[in-house]
């Protein structure tokens, strides 16, 4: 009965008995929609699909780390080219995403990505998710919904 999650049954026992935490099929579907995107997201651009670590290493930056880091919140960028790099992917620049699992905004300034022109990635900004669409990043400030992941394309001119 309790599987993998014998330990936390405890938690899962309280959920469970809640009578208005249940999943309708609107939900499912929802969600189906929104994980659907992320696949498109992640196949569009082979910047998701790094083949190694050494790939990773030299193209993924954390531009907000240290003390500049919000609990909850980590932001990346993956770079498809410059500083010598083959260009991976013809149609961006680079890739900016957010990671925001807080309650509220996220919202940073990057001084060094000030000159960059960000757009929320195609399949996010014509998709089936309206809170994404909020998220935003323009002269290096970036501003994305709570419990939200964002991901920004920088296109090649």
């Amino acid at each position: 009965m309790y599987g993998d999650n014998n330990s936390r049954w405890d938690v899962a026992a309280e959920t469970l008995a809640n009578p208005t935490a249940y999943v309708r099929p609107i939900d499912i579907k929802t969600s189906s929609d929104r994980f659907q995107d992320l696949l498109k997201i992640r196949y569009s651009t082979p910047l998701f699909r790094l083949g190694t670590i050494d790939e990773i290493a030299t193209r993924l930056q954390f531009p907000q780390s240290g003390e500049d880091q919000q609990p909850g919140i980590v932001v990346m960028q993956i770079l498809s080219q410059g500083d010598g790099l083959e260009t991976l992917d013809s149609k961006w620049k680079s890739v900016f995403v957010v990671f925001n699992t807080t309650g509220r905004v996220a919202a940073g300034d990057l001084p060094d990505l000030a000159d960059r022109n960000y757009v929320l990635h195609p399949v996010q900004s014509r998709g089936t998710d309206p809170i994404v669409k909020r998220s935003s990043m323009t002269g290096g400030s970036y501003s994305v919904p709570a419990r939200t992941v964002a991901v920004f394309v920088e296109p090649n001119k």
